[in-house]
């Protein structure tokens, strides 16, 4: 028999069999390591996905709508996490060590605890998380008044580029002024210098505490204060090189005044959204209008300013691209009259009444002997007539007897 020849017949179908059993060999080792990594660690106890995203290629751990009451279960998160989004639970108060006392997450970039309730964060909360970029912290109840004040909490976010704190803080008997104040003191103590993105929409925000407010974030890129209740903006912009989109829509701006017209003019590269204001559109802001006109200031949505109120009324609900600083009239309304009228009348009473008490007390000092003998025959009459009244009674009471 000829086994060379029947060697070289089955040879190449034994190379093929061998090169497909090794391909399939591969391919199922392949997808056992996607399904390791696709799943969470076992003290997650199922509450999340912890998988590699197709379409970024994050390695993502998602606890989303998971009703979880604490965030006990983020100390096992996988360290090949990138992308943590634990978001729509009811986690009040967030431990120490929230990811474990020695883990490094090297890789993780963004950290989404979004929607949470969360009250309170404390100094060491956030450990490990060094290279983190992106924290998100919108539609909270954070506290940041007395005991809860922790001004350092986010300290370990060393290189910390976007932080968005969208309806973050609590409302509850809390002024905003308090909790800015606050938030003051975590910008200067956390050390946030590479930080380009701030978001503080939506926080019924009254004022900027002081001008240097945000001066100890000297990357800052974008700042976005929307949907507050501001009525000017005056910080120190000197301090922030960097910043080309500052976002003041849909507060109570009237109008800005000339001193932060003067130090916005120095940054022609900013752009500034001014739109959803109620601009009072009247002689007092003839500057303000000039501005608005004449800037290089990229004013966004610039033909959507409208006049919410002004004098004459018919400037009321014009865009202010269609006025001139003719229709910019200085308001004086009979009713203003009346009521500066009326502060007028009281105030002049008052002094009337303080004059004629001044006199009174005048008169009856210089005749305070004249006083003194009236006010003791009347005290003696006074005295005389209970006296008779008491008898009369007493002898109405032995008659009866």
């Amino acid at each position: 028999m000829n086994w060379k020849g029947l060697i070289k017949e089955i040879s190449p179908v034994w190379n093929f069999k061998v090169i497909l059993v090794i391909f399939l060999w591969a391919g199922s080792v392949g997808r056992a390591e996607h399904r390791d990594r696709s799943l969470c660690p076992a003290n997650f106890h199922g509450n999340c996905k912890c998988d590699l995203d197709r379409e970024t290629n994050y390695y993502i751990v998602n606890c989303t709508d998971t009703n979880l009451d604490n965030a006990n279960i983020l100390e096992y998160m996988p360290v090949d996490t990138e992308v943590l989004i634990f978001t729509g639970n009811n986690v009040l108060d967030l431990p120490l060590y929230i990811f474990g006392r020695d883990a490094k997450y090297d890789k993780l970039k963004i950290v989404d605890l979004s929607n949470n309730k969360i009250q309170t964060i404390k100094d060491r909360t956030f450990h490990g998380v060094d290279n983190v970029e992106k924290l998100i912290l919108n539609d909270n109840d954070l506290y940041l008044n007395g005991k809860d004040n922790q001004p350092k909490m986010f300290r370990h976010f060393l290189n910390l580029e976007e932080l968005h704190l969208r309806n973050t803080f609590t409302k509850k008997f809390i002024w905003s002024d308090h909790y800015m104040e606050n938030l003051e003191k975590i910008f200067m103590q956390s050390r946030l210098i590479n930080l380009r993105i701030l978001n503080l929409e939506k926080n019924e925000i009254n004022s900027i505490p002081n001008r240097n407010f945000f001066c100890d974030l000297p990357s800052l890129r974008e700042l976005r204060l929307s949907d507050n209740h501001l009525t000017e903006f005056n910080i120190n912009i000197k301090c922030l090189p960097h910043l080309n989109i500052l976002d003041l829509s849909h507060n109570y701006i009237s109008y800005l005044n000339n001193e932060t017209l003067t130090e916005l003019e120095l940054y022609p590269q900013l752009k500034i959204n001014l739109s959803e204001n109620p601009f009072r559109c009247d002689c007092n802001m003839i500057d303000f209008f000039q501005w608005i006109s004449t800037t290089e200031a990229n004013l966004i949505s610039k033909d959507l300013y409208y006049c919410k109120d002004g004098f004459p009324p018919q400037n009321i609900g014009r865009p202010l691209s269609n006025l001139t600083t003719n229709d910019l009239l200085c308001r004086f309304f009979a009713h203003d009259f009346y009521t500066d009228l009326k502060a007028i009348y009281i105030i002049l009473t008052l002094i009337i009444i303080a004059m004629v008490a001044l006199v009174i007390t005048i008169i009856v000092y210089k005749n305070k002997r004249f006083v003194y003998d009236v006010a003791h025959r009347m005290s003696i009459n006074i005295r005389r007539k209970f006296q008779y009244d008491s008898l009369d009674k007493v002898e109405e009471t032995e008659m009866e007897v």
